[in-house]
């Protein structure tokens, strides 16, 4: 879509990318380029944990058909204008090269059969392109990406097959109590992780441990602890607030600070 506002032509733009609907917006006359939010001077929000489905190379080709235009300034959605069309295209054209190689990597990665779990560790980001100030994971973590490319192409199921149809958690959390003896070896096998620095595996074994006896103030004492740690290490602010609401919903004795009394 066009339209013209005095001196000036803007032309309307649809992509797919953070929505279904996005518009980024070209001005010929002032070589203007407003890319609303698919250049946000972060790792792009195109795999947000709380929101519908995102389109990682549809996003990239937006931002390869911006490059075509050669504007000399850019707009952002969010953060500092970029001037000059040598900037521009950089920022442009590594941006879509970073999209790409995330979505390459994960479809390649599937079409050899590999699990969500695997893919999500194999995949590798580009330090060289991380370092640039416009791709930093300070929204969105890359890795939620990944998980964006494997809903779009495979579907909600992650390829675990004891996670097809699974049973209650808390049956599942109770018979690994039983097997470990009790909850306290639980609670202290993640809070030695934890201050090992294993994160990833503190948080497993507590949340075992809650949904085994979920009323439990040891339980919910050391998953506090395990997911401020966590969330503490955090770049991404989504995966950083994620984790602290666990944090402070255990202060409450609670699993989610939205949950009814």
């Amino acid at each position: 879509m066009s339209f013209k506002q005095g001196n000036f032509t803007f032309n309307l733009f649809h992509a797919r990318g953070e929505t279904d609907d996005h518009t980024w917006v070209h001005i010929p006359e002032a070589k203007i380029l407003a890319p609303g939010d698919l250049f946000i001077w972060a790792v792009p929000n195109g795999g947000n944990p709380q929101k519908v489905q995102r389109y990682i190379s549809d996003w990239a080709d937006a931002l390869d058909k911006m490059n075509e235009l050669e504007s000399e300034i850019l707009l952002p959605g969010h953060g500092f204008p970029v001037f000059g069309k040598e900037r521009i295209e950089i920022a442009l054209t590594t941006t879509s090269e970073f999209l790409r190689s995330i979505e390459d990597q994960t479809l390649s990665l599937m079409n050899k059969g590999k699990r969500l779990n695997e893919i999500l560790h194999e995949v590798k980001f580009s330090d060289n392109l991380m370092k640039h100030a416009w791709l930093r994971p300070v929204y969105d973590d890359p890795q939620f990406l990944i998980r964006m490319v494997w809903r779009r192409y495979g579907g909600w199921w992650d390829g675990e097959y004891d996670r097809l149809l699974p049973s209650p958690r808390n049956e599942e959390a109770t018979i690994w109590k039983e097997l470990s003896g009790g909850i306290d070896p639980i609670i202290s096998k993640a809070l030695e992780c934890s201050n090992d620095g294993k994160h990833e595996l503190a948080a497993h074994l507590i949340e075992s441990a809650f949904y085994a006896d979920m009323k439990s103030v040891k339980v919910h004492d050391a998953r506090k602890i395990i997911f401020k740690r966590f969330s503490e290490k955090q770049e991404s602010s989504m995966a950083r607030n994620i984790l602290n609401h666990a944090s402070l919903a255990s202060d409450q004795l609670k699993r989610d600070l939205a949950e009814l009394d």
